[in-house]
């Protein structure tokens, strides 16, 4: 019997929109702390902290952000994504005049887990909670998200996957093995992913990122300033590459990505160039070729428009 040639039976999207735009953002996560909490209680957050994130494993608690119409109660396995430095708090579902006051830990610098009970009752409610720090804050997906992002137990399919990382990031950071902090970092990094694909496809039609990435004509165009940057992208290129005019390209892009083309070519260039420089083996020669600069010049003039800092700056800054 004659065997049938082997064929490609589906292809992936050609622009994995996700992938390309988390590994600009410059993610890095760390875990805080695993907390118990008893009595009544409350754990401001100042809004200089970074991003967080907020199990809840068991129990109940209030998340209250400053305006005092902007809380979500929280209930066993419902996860909360705090994505902008901003003041919040987490407190008991019901006031008290005289609540315990929890203030959250800084990471540990070895990446180690603390263990924290609150309160002299037998505690009630407990969360793991962490950090998420983007090296690129100003990238436009981190602009269209929201204040905050709480996805539901049960209600999402992010449940299974959401308890199976929890559990294992509960043994890593238990049991403290050797590459534990390799572990716990990818874990973290999955969680991210995860939370944050679970409410991108939550998202209306209308939403913007989505629109723009599904977009029959600014999807593949997104698509080669990403995988090319180094190339002159010029507005008339690609509006050529999906067939319209200069002026309609522009209105479209600008409308489904929320900034010009022109701005989207140079800030990507500029945040991949960034990334480059924290490695050491990169000169700045070879920064700037490749990210479409012709000399180092014209391509510092525009590392530092956009940073407020040379690159060499930038690197030693990023190196401490």
């Amino acid at each position: 019997m004659k065997k049938k040639p082997t064929g490609i039976f589906r292809r992936l999207s050609g622009f994995d929109a996700m992938s390309n735009v988390l590994g600009l953002l410059g993610l890095q996560s760390r875990v805080v702390c695993r907390t118990e909490f008893g009595g009544p209680w409350i754990m401001p957050v100042s809004p200089g902290e970074p991003a967080h994130f907020h199990i809840v494993e068991r129990g109940v608690a209030r998340f209250q952000l400053d305006e005092a119409h902007s809380q979500v109660l929280l209930s066993a396995g419902d996860l909360l994504l705090v994505t902008r430095r901003q003041a919040y708090s987490l407190r008991s579902p019901l006031p008290h005049p005289d609540p315990y006051t929890f203030q959250m830990p800084q990471a540990d610098p070895g990446g180690r887990c603390q263990f924290l009970r609150v309160g002299g009752r037998a505690p009630s409610t407990s969360f793991v909670c962490g950090a998420f720090i983007f090296s690129h804050a100003n990238h436009p997906l981190l602009t269209m998200l929201p204040r905050f992002m709480y996805l539901r137990s049960g209600k999402q399919g992010h449940e299974i996957l959401t308890r199976s990382i929890v559990r294992s990031l509960i043994a890593e950071v238990t049991n403290m093995q050797a590459g534990s902090e390799t572990v716990i970092s990818r874990l973290m990094d999955l969680f991210f992913i995860h939370t944050l694909r679970t409410w991108l496809s939550q998202q209306p039609q209308g939403s913007a990122w989505l629109k723009a990435v599904n977009d029959q004509r600014i999807g593949p165009t997104l698509a080669r300033i990403h995988g090319q940057p180094e190339r002159i992208w010029t507005v008339q290129r690609l509006a050529s590459h999906v067939g319209l005019s200069r002026s309609r390209f522009s209105v479209l892009f600008s409308e489904l990505v929320g900034e010009s083309p022109q701005n989207y070519v140079t800030r990507m260039r500029l945040q991949r160039a960034g990334r480059l420089l924290q490695q050491q083996a990169n000169s700045l020669t070879d920064v700037a070729l490749a990210t479409g600069y012709e000399s180092d010049a014209s391509f510092s003039k525009a590392f530092r428009r956009q940073y407020g800092k040379t690159p060499g700056q930038y690197r030693r800054d990023s190196t401490v």
